[in-house]
């Protein structure tokens, strides 16, 4: 059965049942009105309700389904399904009644109008299971927003916290209230939230400029959560992450003997005040400026332990962007957060590599994480759309996580949210090699194997046709999800053209038919390369170095290789060497540019190369003798002069240093097959 997030039990009773529209709705719960909830089905799945049709029970009485108790601490968000004769759902919570809606969706025959006949007991293991909007650069649309949260109900998230870095008044301006109209934005996406049973935390990061000793800035601050308390809001978030590490303020030196003294007095104090005007049932969300890591320091163990009861405190893992979450490290940082811990997942949020999306699905989360921490908040990429689909798979690690299996679950998501359409949003994900932090190369990345060994694939022509067809097939109509992935779509669409452009040249009839197509094809590919977005390749994001490096680029190799055999297969007098770099461009500027010969052919990054950084030539055949003018400037990257980079070359089949330069003409003697520019010896 298809279901994100995957039930905790499933029982098949065989056949299915007809849903007969509009549907009889009987409801014995307090907590939402027949109103409210034939609202909810209305919206949710398209059933009207005030007829004689199948019958919807909705009860707080879970022998009414046959059934004596759920065995959950989170019994509040737990529900039953029975579909027999009728469609029974047990809730006692409003978010209960939402997750049973959510999976009723999934098990709904729309087409044939029927549900299949089934029991199903459900309930989470997280307590939180979120959004938090943190990443930088541009904020998402209000719209985003309010689909965002509905998407979020769809699949059983619970909570969002809105903390975008780019908003001037959560962060640089968090002293002023929001304008009026602003108000209202935040005003509807509130009503919108309490609508999908997702609670609404709003933060601050005031760490930037914040007086923590200061009357006054507490005042600031708690006006401004009051202001958007009246909107029904009793759940906010203090973020003191990226600010100094240190007492900036003398008035906060002399009170103060170190800064977790000061976040926790100062957050006490807030959190006292919004008590008194609203109640003891607020909820404060702490982000320290110490958030990452295993072996933490005084900071962290002081904070945690000054913070008033009941405070929660986000922790990143043991990287800002953590490959892998164990048991034993979140263990040991709850123990020493006190038992508050939260995990901010910076997955899959693309703010770091703004030319690449992270779409494959979340991994290295250990299984047992629920037993020593609260939840997960998933931090997302600035494209809205396309971060539901690797959110889908966080939401199912997230609410059944001993049975999660991320291909599964990626499947599965892709299944529900595009139908026949699947097939293709997975073939795009692994040509964008999933992503930064799992990356995966797809099956045909063995094309390129083949190709090396003179062998041109069948194969390379139903790959190059569906890369030239997909965004027709992904996106006939356009849409929002489309928009964010249109130049993604379009560079690969351009590499399948060029592709096809080359095996027309190769199986052309004579050779000024085979140089026209090829004419055409380099035109192609070279558009394509230029383009700043990053596809068909393998990427891996490395901290603490904090660079996205490609592994392999998959496609131009094909690509080349297939210039290659063209080139060999009519006697051109042309040289094709396979260019690589593992390091990013500028629009326009890809590292082929850099080998026209010309003054405007240039390869331009953003900064110079670093690390294991490089740029490789490497020719079909070996050369006697090679050399290379070598120039490069560092013109709007914020560098003073030119670095001095380590050559090397693949002579005889071995890798050897030969030298060092900056500018000018450096030769190689031998049997060169390759030569690699890095930025220090491998």
């Amino acid at each position: 059965m298809n279901l994100i997030p995957k039930p905790r039990r499933v029982e098949v009773l065989g056949g299915s049942i007809r849903v007969t529209l509009p549907a009889s709705l009987a409801v014995n719960v307090n907590f939402a009105s027949i109103e409210e909830i034939s609202e909810l089905l209305r919206d949710i799945l398209g059933w009207e309700s005030a007829g004689s049709g199948t019958v919807i029970r909705i009860t707080s009485m879970l022998r009414e389904l046959g059934l004596e108790r759920i065995e959950t601490k989170l019994e509040e968000e737990a529900y039953a399904l029975r579909i027999d004769e009728e469609a029974k759902i047990y809730a006692k919570s409003y978010r209960g009644l939402m997750n049973a809606l959510a999976t009723l969706k999934q098990l709904y025959d729309k087409e044939n109008s029927s549900l299949p006949r089934v029991l199903i007991v459900d309930y989470p293991a997280f307590k939180y299971r979120g959004i938090v909007e943190g990443f930088y650069y541009r904020p998402w649309s209000w719209s985003d927003r309010r689909e965002m949260v509905r998407f979020m109900a769809l699949y059983k998230m619970n909570a969002y916290i809105y903390a975008p870095k780019d908003d001037p008044y959560h962060r640089d301006k968090w002293r002023l209230n929001y304008p009026e109209e602003i108000l209202e934005e935040i005003k509807a996406l509130v009503e919108t939230a309490k609508k999908y049973g997702v609670e609404f935390i709003f933060a601050v990061s005031p760490g930037l400029s914040a007086v923590y000793s200061s009357k006054e800035d507490e005042d600031k601050l708690v006006e401004k959560l009051l202001s958007i308390a009246k909107l029904g809001v009793k759940s906010f978030g203090i973020f003191y992450d990226d600010i100094p590490g240190q007492l900036i303020h003398e008035e906060d030196k002399k009170k103060y003997s170190s800064l977790a003294e000061a976040h926790a007095d100062f957050t006490n104090r807030v959190l006292k005040r919004l008590k008194q005007e609203l109640g003891d049932d607020v909820t404060i969300v702490v982000t320290p400026t110490e958030y990452m890591g295993v072996e933490l320091g005084q900071y962290f163990k002081e904070l945690s332990e000054k913070l008033a009861e009941g405070v929660y405190i986000m922790w990143t893992g043991p990287l800002v962007c953590s490959l892998e979450i164990s048991y034993d490290a979140a263990s040991k940082v709850s123990k020493l957060s006190q038992n508050r811990l939260l995990v901010w997942d910076n997955y899959p949020v693309n703010d770091y590599a703004r030319n690449r999306l992270n779409m494959g699905p979340l991994r290295g989360r250990d299984l047992k994480l629920h037993e020593v921490i609260h939840g997960f908040f998933f931090n997302p990429m600035n494209e809205a759309h396309a971060s539901q689909i690797p959110l889908a798979t966080a939401a199912d690690y997230t609410w059944n996580p001993e049975e999660y299996e991320p291909d599964r679950s990626l499947e599965a998501a892709l299944r529900i949210m595009f139908g026949e359409k699947a097939g293709d949003f997975r073939f795009l994900i692994s040509q964008l090699g999933e992503s930064t932090l799992w990356p995966r190369e797809p099956v045909e990345a063995g094309l390129a194997d083949k190709l090396r060994k003179g062998d041109v694939p069948e194969e390379l022509e139903t790959y190059f046709r569906k890369l030239a067809s997909l965004q027709g097939s992904i996106c006939p109509n356009g849409g929002k999800l489309c928009e964010d992935l249109e130049p993604y779509l379009y560079k690969l669409g351009l590499y399948g053209e060029a592709g096809l452009e080359g095996l027309r040249a190769y199986k052309a009839d004579n050779i000024q038919a085979a140089w026209t197509r090829l004419v055409e094809m380099l035109r192609k590919w070279d558009v394509a390369r230029g383009l700043f977005e990053i596809v068909g390749c393998t990427s891996q994001h490395e901290e603490p170095a904090w660079f996205t490096k490609i592994l392999r680029n998959f496609l131009d190799e094909i690509i080349t290789l297939l210039v290659q055999a063209v080139i060999t297969k009519w006697g051109l007098k042309l040289e094709a060497p396979l260019i690589t770099s593992n390091v990013d461009h500028k629009e326009g500027h890809d590292i082929s540019k850099a080998f026209k010969g010309t003054r405007e052919g240039v390869f331009v990054s953003r900064r110079g190369l670093r690390g294991m950084e490089n740029i490789t030539i490497e020719f079909r055949e070996p050369r006697e003798k090679l050399c290379l003018e070598f120039s490069q400037s560092f013109e709007q990257i914020g560098e003073t002069e030119p670095a001095e980079y380590v050559v090397q070359a693949m002579v005889e089949g071995e890798w050897r240093e030969v030298g060092a330069v900056t500018s000018g003409r450096i030769c190689v003697e031998g049997k060169v097959k390759a030569i690699k520019i890095a930025a220090e010896s491998a």
